[in-house]
Formats: C-alpha cells, structure tokens, sequence
C-alpha cells in the first residue's frame, strides 16, 4: 500500500483500518456490477476517474462515480432476496445485553408508535454520525443514536477527540462538493480571486476539509470575504453527467434557481461549517465480542 496515502492524514488515521478499506475497494465495486449497479464510463469503457478532493494529478487517488439512488434500490433488493427481512420506518432506541454481550435490540415504529424487540447472534450499528445541528446537508438526523445505545449498555468509545470541519452553501443545504471541485468548480473571495493557491499550492480547491475550512475563515479574518463557490464554468457535458451522478444535488440546484437546464447561473455563497464527531466503536467493554 502507498504510504502516502497514510502519511497525508499525519498518521491519524487507524492504519490497520485504512489498509483493510483500500485492500477491500475494488472488491467491493465489482461486487456492485451483477446487482444492476451502473458506473460512469469513458469511452474506452473503463471507470471514469476524476481527481477529487484532497488529491491532484501528481497523486494517486481518483474518484469514480456510481448512481447513490440506484446503488441503495440495488442493495435493498439484494438484501430482500437473500431472506433478510427489512423493517422499514422503525427507530432502534436501545440494545439487549445478557451477560455482558449485546442480543439484540428494542425500539418503536415511528408511525404506529409500535414497541417491538428483536433477538439477534450479532448486531451492527450504522446509525451515522454526530454532529452540531446546523445547515449542513442532513445534519438534523446526525444524532449520534448509535454512540449513546453503546455507551449506556456499557460499551467502549473511542476517537471522539478527532473531528471533521466541513464548508457549506449558505442559502440551502447541499452535499457533492468531492464531485463539484473534481469537475472544476472554484473557490472564490469577495474580491474574485482564487484564494486556496495561497494556502495549499498543491491540493488548491481541492484541499481536505479541515484545510479549507479554515482558509475560508482566515480570508473572512482578513477582510476579504464573503466567500462564492463558482460553478459557472462547468460544461454543458459535466452537468449532465452530474444530473445522473447526483440526482438530488442537481435537483436542490434547479430549485433554487442556480441551474437553468444544463448551465449554473451565479455563484453560490459559501461558508465553513462547524465540526462533525466522527466516533469508532470496536469493542464491547465485558469480554472480546465485538460489535
């Protein structure tokens, strides 16, 4: 594995971690292709990278862009015809502990009010994260359920120190900014200039959240702000694509009055966004069973 890819996090990350997610990568994408999932192509047929954040034509990393929509119908289906029971609109409040081991999980449907408890030999949660409640895309269902269910049943909790700044359109929510500074889109003072070049010559626009978030806010320090995210040079090609990759993003854009058919407008108003806690829970605190 290239240690770069360690070595620009400044070794934070959890290295056994990181290397089983890279490893496990490609897997997993052709793991996808028989379920019905479909990528971007070139047209040589061969997935559609583009240099997204946090990487540059110098470094490896590249991005490639399946359908999100499509990918969770393709998952749901699969899941379903593997006998696995899925129970929609249901919100797990609490796990089942029987000497010192999680067995299972109580909770209530949202619409009924329900109470219902399930017995299970393993559970995993993947409930999100935690985050401060603000504009960001989705932040009001960052509630941290899962953290809160483990540490009351007596779980271990870990990394809560390390957090993810992130930057924000100020009129609405919106998410797919790896895809939007991928294609191009540029950050811009109140004076028109390009101001990332300044404070990451190499990575630019593309710098890793926390980078940028702060450099918006140094160039509001400095008198120089508010800060545009331009999208106005983006192809008629691009937008299209982007139109079948981020259905929803696209569609937030339209309705706001920023995409007029296949051509972005003006520039939006953007701003860095208050910390994301980003936990790791790895192991039950009586014993070695994991969850």
């Amino acid at each position: 594995m290239d240690g770069r890819v360690c070595e620009s996090r400044e070794y934070l990350n959890d290295q056994e971690w990181l290397k089983e997610v890279l490893l496990d990568q490609y897997e997993r994408v052709r793991s996808w292709k028989p379920g019905g999932v479909e990528f971007e192509k070139d047209e040589r047929g061969n997935f559609s990278r583009v240099v997204g954040r946090g990487s540059a034509e110098s470094t490896h990393m590249r991005n490639i862009m399946f359908r999100g929509p499509q990918l969770m119908e393709v998952m749901r289906r699969v899941v379903s015809e593997r006998g696995v029971e899925v129970i929609d609109r249901f919100m797990v409040t609490d796990l089942l502990t029987s000497d010192g081991k999680v067995v299972g999980a109580v909770g209530f449907n949202t619409r009924t009010g329900e109470f219902k408890g399930f017995k299970a030999k393993a559970t995993i949660l993947a409930a999100g994260r935690v985050a401060f409640k603000d504009i960001f895309y989705a932040n009001k269902n960052l509630t941290g359920d899962s953290y809160a269910m483990v540490y009351r049943a007596g779980g271990h909790l870990m990394n809560f120190e390390l957090s993810n700044a992130n930057t924000t359109c100020k009129e609405f929510a919106i998410a797919g900014l790896n895809m939007f500074v991928g294609y191009g889109g540029r950050f811009l003072n109140s004076l028109g200039e390009r101001f990332m070049e300044r404070y990451d010559p190499i990575y630019k626009d593309r710098a890793v959240l926390h980078i940028l978030a702060a450099d918006m806010a140094m160039e509001v320090k400095m008198g120089r702000g508010p800060i545009y995210f331009d999208l106005t040079n983006l192809t008629e090609d691009q937008i299209k694509r982007l139109k079948v990759v981020l259905p929803l993003d696209m569609l937030i854009l339209e309705r706001a009055g920023v995409l007029v058919g296949n051509k972005v407008i003006r520039k939006l108003e953007w701003m860095p966004q208050s910390p994301n806690t980003i936990g790791c829970l790895p192991r039950w605190s009586q014993g070695e069973q994991k969850i």
